[in-house]
């Protein structure tokens, strides 16, 4: 885990002159993936590293309100998923 860390920390963070104008993402959007697969392995629960995973994405999304991320969260990621008429035709 650590020898992650340090190659994030070292990665560079001047953008591309390629990408002027256009949204990248940030590092920081590994981390609930990472998170995921880590917590799997080492419990060997999907369940909780799924959840876990859920919860760290909605506290990034939304950090400045942390008391408001699992809630906004439930409704901008999940509620709208279940409610638009092309994700009900999958199911």
């Amino acid at each position: 885990m650590v020898m992650v860390c340090t190659v994030f920390a070292v990665l560079p963070t001047s953008h591309p002159s390629s990408l002027e104008g256009r949204e990248i993402g940030h590092w920081s959007s590994v981390l609930p993936p990472l998170l995921a697969v880590v917590v799997a392995l080492c419990f060997k629960t999907l369940v909780g590293a799924l959840v876990g995973a859920f919860v760290l994405g909605c506290l990034l999304a939304s950090w400045p309100n942390v008391l408001l991320a699992v809630p906004l969260g439930v409704r901008d990621f999940i509620w709208v998923n279940f409610t638009e008429q092309f994700n009900l035709y999958i199911f």
